[in-house]
């Protein structure tokens, strides 16, 4: 069976498509928390198991996009997501354990 390739995608259409086709909720606290904390790879397979093999599946996706370009995407997108369920979903169950967690380790 022949694999079609979008070779006109871009990591923002990817990553909105992919969000919303699974209903995926990044907090953006805890993708900077990733990114920028010391805990790394730990927390996203704690709290969003499904993040790391949608990140493999945008480099396949969009394979001339860099490490650097995927998250800023995934940044972008999660903070617009974020901003559109906002009050909604900010309070919830995976945003409440890290807070609590994150705090204990302060």
């Amino acid at each position: 069976m022949p694999v079609y390739t979008n070779t006109t995608d871009n990591l923002k259409d990817f990553f909105e498509r992919e969000v919303k086709a699974n209903n995926y909720y990044f907090d953006p606290m805890i993708l900077s928390e990733w990114i920028y904390g010391y805990r790394g790879d730990y927390i996203i397979e704690e709290y969003y198991p499904e993040l790391l093999p949608l990140l493999k599946k945008a480099t396949k996706a969009v394979p001339e996009a860099t490490q650097a370009d995927i998250i800023t995407e995934l940044i972008s997108v999660s903070n617009k997501m974020f901003d559109e369920d906002y009050s909604v979903r900010f309070v919830n169950k995976k945003h409440e354990e890290w807070i609590k967690k994150y705090l204990q380790e302060q």
